[in-house]
């Protein structure tokens, strides 16, 4: 028998409706079961404590504002919407994931031949017409100034 919690018999706990309305109330109330359910979702500790704590930081800014004894039970309101947190960290690791990928697919390998000498004359070429652009800029609104210009002549004719 597997020693994880049951999803249902995490949140079972009856609903103070005082506290729904509180964040801070509704956090000291709900926030273990709220972490117990989303490991029992999630299956990783490091997930299930970054979806508790997006999930318990808009529960603090926005709160339950449309929860009502009349409108069902909150237990099945909050379950989908904790659900509904587990799913957003899963969506969102999976575009970090997709993300990095494409990184790593666009950056030079190191075990290509010439690439990672490629991406560094490539990035020296930028630095140095930046360099240049700067030279001249600072050669124009400077009067007098014949940076630029002297070294522009002495890389031509060395």
């Amino acid at each position: 028998m597997s020693d994880r919690p049951q999803p249902l018999a995490i949140v079972d706990i009856s609903t103070c409706w005082s506290a729904v309305h509180e964040p801070s109330r509704f956090v000291m109330r709900y926030a273990t079961a709220i972490r117990r359910y989303l490991l029992a979702l999630l299956h990783d500790p490091s997930l299930a404590d970054d979806a508790t704590q997006e999930f318990l930081l808009r529960v603090q800014q926005s709160g339950f504002a449309n929860a009502a004894p009349d409108r069902g039970r909150f237990r099945y309101y909050l379950l989908t919407s904790v659900r509904n947190a587990a799913h957003a960290v899963l969506a969102k690791q999976q575009r970090e994931r997709k993300t990095a990928r494409l990184i790593e697919e666009a950056l030079p390998a190191d075990r290509e031949p010439g690439a990672l000498e490629e991406y560094l004359k490539q990035w020296r070429g930028c630095a140095i017409e930046s360099a240049w652009q700067d030279l001249e800029r600072q050669q124009e609104q400077t009067p007098g100034n014949l940076g630029h210009t002297i070294l522009r002549l002495s890389v031509a004719h060395p």
